[in-house]
């Protein structure tokens, strides 16, 4: 039987509560939200290089791909946990994109920066064509976003120690394959 890890049992539930009032209060500005502000405005530049589409569209794939990014190493390196932690980030970034993307039509969001500012959503749906279908972006990435959230606290607590219910009326078998196949059952590809 394996015990509770009460450190990472902790770090948990702190982070279930934090990112769970992310989805349950999306609008509200985080320390977060500060960071991953930073790093949006950050992938304009560095995506820029591939054309005008590329550098709009950097800021949200920045955003995006910086937790990803994490995620992997720390999955790398060993770190199932702490790679599961990122998937609460993910979620939050997820849910940012879907407040910006939801804005599209709208534009009432303020905009970070000097000068002509652009909304980056606004451009984008408006060069594919899609304005029409912001909120079905906007949706999307909102459910992605609780998504990540949900499922890095299920595994998060799983790598805790704790043992989830499982759907218990759920056929189950302990015999493997080769005992399977050895009783003249056959797989074939």
């Amino acid at each position: 039987m394996t015990s509770l890890d009460r450190p990472k049992l902790v770090v948990t539930l702190l982070s279930s509560l934090y990112f769970g009032d992310v989805i349950l209060h999306p609008t509200k500005w985080r320390l977060l939200d500060s960071f991953n502000l930073l790093v949006h405005e950050a992938g304009h530049p560095l995506f820029g290089f591939f054309g005008e589409f590329m550098g709009f569209a950097g800021g949200t794939l920045m955003q995006l791909l910086v937790p990803i990014a994490f995620l992997v190493s720390f999955y790398r390196q060993g770190q199932p946990f702490s790679s599961s932690l990122m998937l609460f980030w993910l979620g939050q970034s997820l849910i940012n994109v879907s407040i910006y993307a939801g804005d599209a039509v709208a534009m009432e969001l303020p905009l970070f920066g000097a000068g002509d500012r652009i909304h980056d959503w606004n451009w984008m749906l408006g060069e594919l064509n899609l304005l029409g279908a912001t909120p079905v972006i906007a949706g999307a990435a909102r459910l992605l976003g609780m998504l990540s959230i949900i499922l890095g606290c299920l595994c998060c607590l799983r790598l805790a120690g704790l043992k989830l219910p499982v759907n218990s009326s759920a056929p189950t078998s302990t015999r493997t394959i080769s005992q399977r196949s050895r009783q003249g059952r056959t797989f074939r590809r």
